[in-house]
């Protein structure tokens, strides 16, 4: 269950042939969808036999892969990330390769109010700097977190809460967040320097 696995599987399909950018993306897409999958399988039987917090578990991504001159910057969640690039004056900056995803972030509060306009508890604020999805979490996107992604993972009998499992999100209208990643692609020159990766 490993995603550089995944993807080099995928990225090997073309063999020889570099693949174009869609071609990548999709590569990419592909390799996330099949964590995904399989972390889904292990927690579906885990959740039957009433191991309830694997489907609250969960986990943002910030991954790179280096084609040729070009970075793919694959993001799900609220990692963060800088291109550093040599200026012509020769001091440094730091670009931001990729935007965190997370309740936090007006852009994707004004998404899911879109998504969900009857549901006025698809995000929820519980302090001035505080924004959750469904009063549960703050990221948008991750691996993981099934039980806002699933129905067979929102106690579907009824579960109590003493024994881990959260209330019932009733009605449930989900999936609402996703594992899909929003992908980047950065050309890289003599001027690139690196790149640095971050995670709370």
């Amino acid at each position: 269950m490993s995603l550089h696995s995944f993807l080099d599987e995928e990225l090997g399909k073309f063999g020889t042939k570099t693949p174009t950018d869609d071609q990548v993306k999709e590569a990419i897409s592909t390799a996330f969808d099949r964590v995904e999958n399989e972390f889904k399988r292990v927690a579906l039987e885990a959740y039957k036999l009433h191991y309830s917090t694997i489907c609250q578990t969960g986990s943002c991504c910030l991954s790179t892969i280096v084609i040729n001159n070009k970075l793919y910057v694959a993001n799900i969640g609220d990692c963060g990330g800088a291109l550093i690039t040599e200026k012509d004056d020769g001091t440094y900056e730091a670009i931001k390769i990729n935007t965190k995803q997370a309740a936090t972030s007006r852009k994707e509060r004004e998404r899911l109010i879109k998504e969900f306009p009857n549901d006025p508890d698809i995000v929820y604020q519980s302090s001035s700097t505080a924004w959750y999805v469904k009063r549960r979490l703050m990221p948008t996107r991750a691996f993981g977190d099934l039980h806002l992604k699933h129905p067979e993972f929102n106690n579907p009998h009824n579960l109590s809460r003493s024994h881990g499992f959260k209330s019932r999100i009733d009605p449930w209208n989900g999936p609402y967040i996703t594992h899909r990643p929003e992908i980047r692609v950065y050309e890289i020159s003599e001027k690139t320097k690196g790149y640095v990766l971050a995670s709370d």
